[in-house]
């Protein structure tokens, strides 16, 4: 998993959860903890979370807050999963498609397989 993946995953678990360890990431992904922890340091450095002794929580509330597009928008989740997988069932190897900024887009981006693809995203 790229670090990127790992990034939103951490940042997802975190929201629903709360807090994050660094021993249940780095089981989870199957990745060092040191891996994690460097995860945890580069998404503190952007005030996405505060690192805590063997893991992170949510940052401070006096924080810059978090930009919309880094914290998907997590309503209506499971309909957002099943747009993105019927959206799936149309895309093919080699396909030219483009992708706005939304959350239900994002969904999609996250389950696109990984096969020749153009991925553009279209400009608002």
């Amino acid at each position: 998993m790229l670090a990127a993946a790992r990034h939103r995953r951490i940042l997802d678990l975190l929201l629903q959860d709360g807090s994050v360890q660094v021993s249940g990431l780095s089981e989870q992904f199957g990745v060092t903890p040191k891996t994690i922890r460097e995860d945890l340091e580069k998404l503190e450095e952007k005030g996405l979370l505060r690192r805590t002794h063997g893991g992170a929580v949510p940052p401070a509330e006096e924080a810059e807050p978090m930009l919309p597009l880094q914290i998907p928008n997590t309503k209506h989740r499971s309909e957002k999963e099943a747009i993105a997988e019927r959206v799936l069932k149309h895309i093919e190897s080699g396909d030219i498609i483009a992708l706005d900024a939304g959350s239900t887009t994002l969904e999609i981006a996250r389950r696109l397989p990984n096969e020749p693809l153009t991925v553009l995203p279209t400009i608002c």
